[in-house]
């Protein structure tokens, strides 16, 4: 970071949630979404997406302050700022 800053540049961190792109085998986690739709294909060759869980109200209220609290630790971390990643399905896009 110190380089790119003393070049002029700032350094910035993205934050997003997979939703249904969310695979257990790359989380430890079941995936979870607004709705139960699974993502036709394949995630990788032999892997297939699976169908997630459709999201709860308090769900929905814990991915927030997950955003949030990752806002903060960005900032603790000493990024400049953050980028919410809002697009191809994920969280913010569709929700």
């Amino acid at each position: 970071m110190e380089f790119t800053r003393r070049e002029g540049g700032r350094v910035y961190l993205q934050i997003w949630h997979a939703r249904r792109a969310a695979h257990s085998s790359q989380t430890g986690e079941g995936s979870i979404a607004p709705s139960v739709i699974r993502i036709r294909g394949n995630l990788r060759k032999n892997l297939s997406h699976v169908q997630p869980r459709a999201m709860t109200t308090k769900d929905f209220e814990t991915v927030r302050k997950q955003f949030k609290q990752g806002g903060l630790n960005a900032k603790e971390a000493g990024f400049d700022g953050i980028g919410l990643h809002a697009a191809s399905g994920y969280f913010i896009d569709l929700s």
